[in-house]
C-alpha cells in the first residue's frame, strides 16, 4: 500500500493517461534526476553557496510535484525558504530532512513498481 502522504500518483496517472510503462519510467527518470540533486546540496551548504542550495531546491520541488512525491516537494519548500534566509544550520536541517524524505520516498517508489 502507497503512503499516500509521500507518494500520490493520482496526478502522474492523469497526466499519463493511465499510461503504466510511461508511469514507470517517469518515475525512474524522477528517482535518477534526484539523486544527484540531493548530493549537490551538501557541497554547495559547506561551501555557503545559498543561491545554489536555493536552485536545487527549487528542482526537487518542482520535480517532486510532477510525479505526486508530496513529502519531498514539502520538505524541498522549506529548504528553498531556508537558502533565503541564508541561515547554515537551519539549511543543515532541512537537507537533512529533505534526505529523510527521500529514503521514505525511494521505499515508496520500490512498492508503487
Amino acid at each position: 500500500m502507497v503512503n499516500l502522504d509521500l507518494l500520490n500518483l493520482e496526478r502522474l496517472r492523469e497526466i499519463a493517461d493511465g499510461d503504466q510503462p510511461f508511469i514507470a519510467n517517469v518515475l525512474r527518470e524522477y528517482r535518477t534526476a534526484i539523486t544527484p540533486v540531493l548530493a549537490s546540496l551538501s557541497g554547495a551548504l559547506e561551501g555557503s553557496d545559498f543561491q545554489a542550495v536555493r536552485h536545487g531546491a527549487h528542482n526537487i520541488k518542482g520535480s517532486s510535484r510532477t510525479v505526486g512525491a508530496e513529502a519531498m516537494a514539502e520538505r524541498a519548500c522549506r529548504l528553498e525558504e531556508a537558502a533565503l534566509s541564508q541561515d547554515p544550520q537551519l539549511c543543515a536541517r532541512r537537507v537533512d530532512e529533505l534526505r529523510d524524505a527521500w529514503e521514505k520516498t525511494c521505499s515508496e517508489l520500490d512498492s508503487a513498481a
